[in-house]
Protein backbone atom coordinates (compact mmCIF):
# COMPACT_ATOMS: atom_id res chain seq x y z
CA UNK A 1 0.00 0.00 0.00
CA UNK A 2 0.96 3.48 -0.64
CA UNK A 3 0.24 6.84 0.58
CA UNK A 4 0.91 9.75 -1.52
CA UNK A 5 0.99 13.42 -0.49
CA UNK A 6 2.06 16.38 -2.54
CA UNK A 7 4.19 19.04 -0.97
CA UNK A 8 6.60 22.03 -1.48
CA UNK A 9 10.25 21.19 -0.37
CA UNK A 10 11.32 24.49 2.70
CA UNK A 11 14.09 25.03 4.53
CA UNK A 12 13.77 26.55 7.85
CA UNK A 13 16.63 27.95 10.18
CA UNK A 14 14.25 28.01 12.94
CA UNK A 15 13.93 24.58 15.00
CA UNK A 16 10.27 25.74 16.60
CA UNK A 17 7.79 26.85 14.51
CA UNK A 18 3.92 27.78 15.54
CA UNK A 19 1.01 27.59 12.90
CA UNK A 20 -2.15 27.67 14.73
CA UNK A 21 -4.89 25.61 12.86
CA UNK A 22 -2.03 23.27 11.12
CA UNK A 23 -0.79 20.01 11.79
CA UNK A 24 1.85 17.61 10.12
CA UNK A 25 5.11 16.47 10.34
CA UNK A 26 8.35 17.64 9.26
CA UNK A 27 11.41 15.27 7.72
CA UNK A 28 15.04 16.33 8.59
CA UNK A 29 17.79 16.13 5.94
CA UNK A 30 20.87 16.67 6.57
CA UNK A 31 22.33 20.21 5.22
CA UNK A 32 25.33 18.55 3.72
CA UNK A 33 22.68 15.82 1.63
CA UNK A 34 20.54 19.32 0.69
CA UNK A 35 24.08 21.32 -0.39
CA UNK A 36 25.30 18.31 -2.68
CA UNK A 37 25.73 19.35 -6.01
CA UNK A 38 23.69 15.87 -6.92
CA UNK A 39 21.07 16.74 -4.72
CA UNK A 40 17.79 16.38 -6.90
CA UNK A 41 15.76 19.12 -5.48
CA UNK A 42 15.33 23.03 -5.34
CA UNK A 43 14.01 24.59 -2.53
CA UNK A 44 10.42 26.05 -3.36
CA UNK A 45 10.05 23.27 -5.86
CA UNK A 46 6.72 20.68 -5.35
CA UNK A 47 7.74 17.07 -4.54
CA UNK A 48 5.77 14.21 -4.14
CA UNK A 49 5.97 12.04 -1.02
CA UNK A 50 5.21 8.13 -1.09
CA UNK A 51 5.18 5.68 1.77
CA UNK A 52 5.81 2.45 1.29
CA UNK A 53 3.85 0.59 4.02
CA UNK A 54 5.01 -3.02 2.85
CA UNK A 55 8.41 -2.40 2.48
CA UNK A 56 9.53 0.34 5.01
CA UNK A 57 10.56 3.21 2.74
CA UNK A 58 9.95 7.14 2.08
CA UNK A 59 10.02 7.99 -1.66
CA UNK A 60 10.51 11.15 -2.67
CA UNK A 61 10.31 12.19 -6.33
CA UNK A 62 9.81 15.14 -8.34
CA UNK A 63 6.05 16.61 -8.66
CA UNK A 64 3.96 17.06 -12.02
CA UNK A 65 4.23 20.59 -12.69
CA UNK A 66 0.87 22.08 -13.52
Amino acid sequence: MLAKGVTKLVLEKETTITREGRSGAKIYIPSDIVKDSQFPFKIGEKVLLKIDVENNRLIVEKAEQK
